[in-house]
């Protein structure tokens, strides 16, 4: 019998003695997500991130709390607002954005918003093909006013995201 992998996340702990302990605190199941992307988040009390997957497999945004528990999917895509997020959230506090590859009114790609609650998800942007398409970026960063960020195919290399 096979066993199948899965993502998971864990938490490294290094000892002085050099012997390396790890605890996995979640395992992905497809539902709840698969592949995670890019880095987690934190604001104190939960980790957030995204993966592939998810009710409509179409990616998901979720967050958990730091001991395994809590596991909760903020956001389940759904083509039309997205698919195949990438990178790593960026939270001002208040929301969390992010990037999808696919996904969105021309299939190239949205950058979407929600609060860290899960409540007020928005598409803010549908990239198309004069304004470039298949965002990809690590992460969105931010001067405190507009968002920043690439996209792989189309319009200008670096671009003005979205004016928060």
């Amino acid at each position: 019998m096979k066993k199948l992998l899965l993502p998971a996340l864990f938490i490294a702990i290094s000892t002085l003695a050099a012997k390396a302990q790890y605890t996995d605190i979640f395992d992905f199941s497809g539902k709840d997500g698969i592949t995670p992307q890019g880095s987690l988040i934190s604001d104190g009390n939960y980790l957030y991130g995204i993966t592939y997957g998810g009710a409509n497999n179409d990616g998901v945004i979720f967050r958990i709390k730091p001991d395994g528990t809590g596991d909760t999917n903020l956001h389940n895509f759904d083509s039309l607002d997205g698919k195949v997020p990438l990178g790593t959230l960026f939270s001002d506090g208040t929301y969390l954005y992010g990037v999808t590859r696919e996904g969105g009114v021309k299939n190239n790609g949205v950058i979407c918003r929600i609060k860290l609650d899960g409540t007020g998800d928005t598409v803010l942007h549908y990239f198309d093909s004069l304004h470039g398409r298949w965002p990809y970026t690590e992460a969105l960063i931010s001067d405190g006013t507009y968002l920043y960020g690439t996209t792989e195919f189309g319009g200008a290399m670096a671009m003005v995201l979205y004016s928060r």
